[in-house]
């Protein structure tokens, strides 16, 4: 497991930003429970064809521009 904790505070608003970076991500596809974030990471990195630190500095770009 690698260090989640800027991915935790960066997902309030993450789902609805990534559905409009990429449309073909479900709702259910972002279900998320705490303590379970490099299954979502390793998931959206499959869907999307993108390594995990990939899709780690997309979420927490997010962070940035709240």
């Amino acid at each position: 497991m690698k260090n989640n904790t800027n991915f935790i505070g960066c997902w309030e608003l993450s789902p609805s930003r990534l559905i409009c970076l990429f449309p073909q991500l479900t709702e259910e596809q972002l279900s998320y429970t705490i303590g379970n974030e490099d299954e979502l990471i390793n998931r959206l990195a499959e869907l999307l064809n993108k390594d995990y630190d990939e899709i780690m500095k997309i979420v927490t770009s997010f962070n940035a521009r709240k």
